[in-house]
């Protein structure tokens, strides 16, 4: 077991999250931007049925009718708060993600050596460029 799951078992402690003191992670927005846009589609397919049946009619309290549904339709279109609930998660995310970032850099700053970390496309390089440790 490493360090960090050992000192969250004997803490009782679920996520690194929390022994780190980041926010917890938020949810995923997957679902929020599926529903947003199967609201769009029926509300969208809706509106193609009622202009079907607005050419498909010469009867104008009928065409008055439709006109009506359709209008209804598209004041049900408003995606404004599902849009403002999503950027709101999106900027969570974001926060979350320049915590962890954060703390990522404090700890490496403080290790004596960190050239194990780095990425293997930038290694060879600096190997050759520095000391063996930074």
């Amino acid at each position: 077991m490493d360090k960090i799951n050992k000192t969250k078992q004997e803490l009782e402690i679920k996520t690194s999250e929390d022994l780190f003191g980041i926010d917890p992670q938020p949810e995923q927005q997957c679902p929020k931007v599926d529903e947003h846009l199967r609201i769009n589609n029926v509300t969208i397919k809706w509106i193609e049925g009622y202009v079907k049946d607005i050419k498909g009619t010469e009867d104008l309290e009928d065409i008055y009718k439709y006109a009506d549904d359709i209008d209804w339709e598209v004041g049900n279109l408003n995606a404004e708060p599902s849009l403002e609930e999503l950027r709101l998660k999106c900027d969570m995310i974001r926060q979350w993600g320049q915590q962890w970032k954060d703390l990522a850099k404090k700890l490496i700053n403080e290790r004596e050596c960190f050239i194990d970390l780095v990425g293997d496309n930038h290694l060879i390089k600096l190997e050759v460029l520095t000391e063996p440790c930074l």
